[in-house]
């Protein structure tokens, strides 16, 4: 209200990230013990997080020492702070506990855009099928040459589809694998494990932001 009689407008405080609840099949990808903090699934170029280094797939467990297991806890927590507070953040990265303070933002609109595009075969224990992208689609989408592969078709209730892979989506990595081509995606896939959890790095659109595929058995 401040805000609104001193300038003529509301300002929000802007953090940079999208976030994910950790469940029991993001713990379980993460080697986690309890499927408990939030998973960060996007961290936005040049935002306020990117800024202070938080990454993808840290799993933020405490914001200025409160427990935080749901994503709108810190989206509420970050709402009542003003652009240019400071929030401390504690997070888990790759089993070590990190302490990294952020200096929030002034929330500006960003819009999200969706791809378009075709189909052929599929992996039965996966459900998804891919082909390289042309060098067209790679300037469209602002790809470099032989950076990820697109998903050509999606299987009605395979761990694909469970997991919100979605035709026309790219995959750009599969557990740190960064996947160059369909025959780099058909080598990584061959190892999977079935049974296993694998954290599959996406984009859409202008999005990114990361899945996590149970291999059927």
């Amino acid at each position: 209200m401040t805000d609104l009689i001193q300038k003529g407008f509301v300002t929000r405080s802007y953090l940079g990230i999208s976030m994910l609840d950790v469940n029991e099949k993001i713990a379980k990808a993460l080697g986690l013990k309890l499927p408990s903090g939030v998973f960060i699934d996007q961290v936005i170029p040049n935002g306020p997080a990117a800024i202070a280094g938080l990454q993808e797939k840290d799993v933020v467990i405490k914001v200025d020492n409160i427990l935080v297991n749901k994503g709108n806890i810190v989206q509420s927590l970050v709402a009542q702070k003003k652009p240019g507070d400071l929030m401390n953040f504690t997070l888990i990265r790759k089993s070590r506990l990190l302490k990294i303070p952020i200096i929030l933002g002034e929330k500006k609109d960003t819009h999200l855009s969706a791809p378009g595009q075709e189909k052929l075969p599929t992996f039965s224990n996966l459900g998804l099928a891919v082909e390289n992208i042309s060098r067209q689609l790679a300037e469209e989408l602002e790809l470099k040459i032989g950076e990820g592969v697109l998903v050509i078709e999606v299987k009605p209730f395979s761990p694909a589809y469970d997991a919100g892979i979605q035709v026309n989506d790219i995959i750009l990595e599969i557990d740190d694998h960064l996947i160059t081509s369909d025959f780099a995606f058909n080598n990584i896939i061959a190892q999977l494990q079935r049974g296993n959890i694998y954290i599959f790095k996406m984009k859409r659109g202008e999005t990114i932001f990361h899945c996590f595929v149970e291999i059927s058995q």
